[in-house]
């Protein structure tokens, strides 16, 4: 995954996801948040987040050993999923999309608030 920044002011303006190269290719394809669904753009997912109810402190992982678990988790659950994107249009690949939208996000808002209270 790597992000899109404005040159104006730097803030994030957009994501794009890809997976490692294929056999015969010298690049990875890239495909932007748009480009996998509509909903998927950076602009539908921040409204989306928006609406997500906050983690309690309760449900934070406190413990480096917690944190990695959480990590490694949402990695298998990307690869779960890039691995169901990859094949030839799939029927639920929309849904697989968003579900993975939706590890993130609450990967990185339990991160996040791990890094405000530490």
């Amino acid at each position: 995954m790597r992000i899109r920044r404005s040159r104006a002011d730097n803030s994030v303006t957009g994501y794009a996801v890809s997976r490692p190269a294929l056999p015969g290719r010298d690049h990875p394809p890239w495909f932007g948040g748009g480009q996998l669904a509509p909903d998927l753009a950076l602009t539908h997912l921040r409204a989306r987040w928006a609406q997500t109810p906050r983690p309690s402190e309760t449900s934070t992982p406190t413990t480096a050993e917690q944190r990695q678990h959480l990590w490694q988790e949402t990695a298998d659950a990307i690869t779960i999923a890039a691995d169901d994107l990859a094949r030839p249009a799939q029927p639920l690949s929309a849904q697989a999309a968003h579900a993975v939208a939706d590890i993130l996000t609450a990967t990185a808002i339990t991160a996040r608030n791990r890094r405000h209270t530490a």
